[in-house]
This record gives structure tokens, C-alpha cells and sequence, in this order.
């Protein structure tokens, strides 16, 4: 079985809850990833499959929510 994933990253802005985020996302899957753990500008310049220890999240409250625990461990 193969697997195949050809993203196609923007940038976008979120805000929620008084939070704004500048972030990529896949509009091909619908993920959001975490402008923290990765540099979106790359991201979204070379349309790659970024490496599997980078999370992604599917919905806005998950990536605040992940943001929130760098706060947390650093």
C-alpha cells in the first residue's frame, strides 16, 4: 500500500478568541501546521511534504490549543 500527498500550502491569518496566528495551510487535506515547530515561509514557498515529527491539526482550537502548551514547556 503507498501513500501519496501532494500539498498545496497558503499562508493564512486566523483569529480567534483575541488570537492571531499567522500559519500555512494544506488546502488538499485540510491541516493546519504550527508556525512554531515549522518556518510556514518554506512551507508554503516549496509546496513540500514537510518531515512526519512536525504536527498538523484539522481544526483551529487544536493548533491554539498546541501553541498554548509551548508557552507551557518553554
Amino acid at each position: 500500500m503507498s501513500f501519496s500527498w501532494k500539498p498545496k500550502w497558503k499562508k493564512v491569518v486566523i483569529k480567534n478568541h483575541g488570537i492571531r496566528i499567522t500559519t500555512a495551510y494544506d488546502e488538499v487535506s485540510g491541516l493546519y501546521a504550527c508556525p512554531l515547530c515549522i518556518n510556514i515561509d518554506e512551507l508554503v514557498k516549496y509546496g513540500r511534504v514537510p518531515d512526519e515529527k512536525i504536527p498538523f491539526f484539522y481544526s483551529i482550537r487544536d493548533l491554539i490549543f498546541h501553541i498554548i502548551s509551548h508557552r507551557k514547556t518553554h
